[in-house]
């Protein structure tokens, strides 16, 4: 209530598909289809109907109450099974994890993928600890349920389903239960392909993007993190951008014989997954450490992102809010990083039993938060993603710790392993900055890319290319490029675009000025270059202010080209990313 937060990027998403199935339908098209899991929002559809109020506001209450229901099962399904002591604690964890609070106000499909997963994994304990009948029907359901949520749960959650509805002694009972389970497991699948059918007219449980998923964690400028792989594919193959920035007549063919921009959606991603392995197969070394990092980073929420999405984005608190956001954040930050690292320590610990005890249990939750993890270090990997694998750990070091009340030798082991986590996690702190720092040199330690998009315009498009300098974002109808971070006197980047030839009718092209400090003039100068003749310059840190400016460019089939340069650059202080500009074109008479 204090700090409401304001949906942004792909939560603004969830929430907009949300909006569309509540006024529309559940069947609704739309590029939502493509990008998001349709649980969240379809869940979220209904409350939205029922609740006469503003979409977003009853998203992230209804966000906030569910999560805040979620101790709930760890108390109730978990009672005479564990020991009440136990019940409490796995309760309190969840409740009072300092990540789960400062998230909670997001509208996350990581958040609500608690929701089935907690439970599945409170079954597990209770089938694997008490009579063994198993629990097909339940298991099933929420089993389907996460991965209607987010689709890798089909695969990350399958070990807790079947342990869940699993009979290990009867064999008779075991068929029942497998068919039972296997029976509404074909139903509900039915189901959600049904949905996105009717919806796109493709049956299928996943979406459409999983090639720029992966792609996007491996190419250049990745880091610890994940970009946006548009940039890297127009360098090594544009037939597989998004149809808005292809240039069909300069792609290659198609494997089927026709153009690439006759592409369809999973033919582009078999065609980015396989950019992405070609990109791991040059540099496996560094994307070994690369990824390493990007697990320690999201796992500890070293890189800050949850506090980020949830206070400290500009876009996701209010006027008003925005300074006592910021002021939180930073109080909480430490907090979140210590509570999620005495969490792993504990689990580490918890692992060192489950193996010394030999515990099926155990083993079974362990087993998929590591193949929940392993999922995001191959694909993605963000600290919202393991949102979930820290209520896992929860119910993870509760169980251990109550095979330690019954076998106190276990504490050995328990201890031995949390000591060793302690340590690497103290190590991967104090080496964090260098080993980022190093992956980042050796990322643009590459050969120059050679780039080729096309920018957008109404009836129309303007096709370009870069040979020079970093591309950075790529839309349908702009385009953000740059300079080495430290640039050198008389480095240069350059955009070189070509209107359409035969056109009668003159260009606007806008360049932006994103470095509103004054008073450091000659540093980076951009330049607005028509056939070779100079139009206009522009000093971006001379004035102070940040905005847009203009030139007009007459019709014809004109080269047009925008440099950035680097004139005297102070060492150290990132001029490449402070002179980062973004171009566009509109009609000349387009206001």
């Amino acid at each position: 209530m204090r700090f409401p937060t304001i949906p942004d990027s792909d939560f603004k998403g969830v929430v907009a598909f949300a909006d569309a199935l509540a006024t529309q339908g559940i069947t609704t098209g739309g590029w939502y289809w493509n990008l998001f899991s349709q649980g969240t929002s379809t869940i979220l559809s209904l409350v939205i109907v029922m609740v006469p109020s503003d979409p977003t506001t009853t998203a992230r209450m209804t966000t906030a109450i569910m999560l805040g229901l979620l101790p709930l099962f760890p108390l109730l399904l978990l009672r005479n099974r564990v020991p009440w002591w136990g019940c409490f604690l796995a309760a309190a964890i969840i409740a009072f994890q300092p990540a789960l609070v400062i998230f909670s106000s997001v509208v996350a499909q990581d958040n609500w993928v608690m929701l089935p997963v907690i439970p599945l994994a409170c079954l597990v304990v209770r089938n694997l600890w008490g009579s063994r009948k198993g629990y097909p029907v339940w298991a099933a359901l929420l089993w389907c349920v996460a991965g209607y949520i987010r689709e890798e749960m089909f695969v990350a959650a399958l070990p807790l389903a079947i342990a869940a509805s699993w009979v290990p002694t009867d064999s008779g009972l075991r068929l029942k239960r497998t068919l039972a389970f296997a029976g509404t497991a074909w139903l509900l699948l039915i189901c959600i392909g049904m949905q996105r059918h009717a919806a796109t007219g493709n049956f299928a449980l996943t979406t459409s993007h999983g090639g720029s998923s992966i792609l996007g964690s491996y190419a250049p400028g990745a880091g610890f993190g994940w970009v946006d792989p548009q940039p890297f594919i127009a360098a090594k193959d544009p037939s597989l951008l998004d149809p808005s920035n292809r240039i069909v007549k300069q792609a290659p063919p198609a494997a089927g014989g026709g153009q690439a921009g006759e592409y369809g959606a999973s033919d582009i991603a078999r065609g980015q997954a396989k950019l992405a392995i070609e990109e791991i197969m040059r540099r496996p070394g560094l994307h070994v450490v690369q990824r390493l990092g990007a697990l320690y980073a999201a796992a500890s929420d070293k890189d800050g992102t949850l506090e980020y999405w949830a206070l400290t984005d500009p876009n996701v608190q209010g006027e008003v809010n925005r300074t006592a956001a910021t002021s939180f954040a930073t109080k909480m930050a430490p907090y979140v990083y210590w509570g999620l690292i005495a969490l792993h320590v504990l689990f580490v610990g918890a692992v060192f039993v489950a193996i010394r005890e030999r515990s099926a249990l155990m083993l079974v939750l362990i087993g998929t938060i590591l193949l929940k993890m392993g999922i995001h270090v191959l694909v993605a990997m963000q600290g919202r993603f393991l949102i979930v694998t820290d209520a896992l750990e929860a119910l993870v070091v509760t169980v251990a710790l109550v095979r330690m009340s019954q076998q106190p030798r276990a504490g050995i082991a328990f201890v031995a392993g949390a000591l060793a986590a302690l340590a690497t996690c103290l190590v991967s702190s104090h080496y964090y900055d260098r080993v980022q720092s190093w992956v980042a040199v050796q990322e643009w330690n590459r050969d120059d890319l050679h780039y080729r998009f096309a920018l957008r315009l109404p009836h129309t498009e303007v096709d370009c290319h870069m040979d020079r300098g970093e591309l950075t974002t790529l839309n349908g109808d702009s385009v953000v490029f740059q300079l080495p971070r430290e640039p050198r006197p008389g480095d240069f980047a350059e955009v070189v675009c070509t209107q359409p030839g035969g056109s009668q009718q003159g260009l606007q092209l806008d360049i932006h000025d994103g470095y509103a400090p004054g008073g450091l003039p000659d540093r980076i100068v951009q330049e607005a270059i028509v056939d070779g003749k100079t139009i206009q310059k522009h000093d971006i840190a001379a004035e102070p202010g940040a905005g847009w400016w203009s030139v007009e460019v007459p019709s014809g089939g004109q080269a047009i080209t925008v440099r950035i340069e680097a004139i005297a650059p102070d060492a150290g202080a990132r001029w490449g990313d402070a002179g980062a500009t973004e171009l566009r074109f509109k009609k000349a008479d387009e206001k």
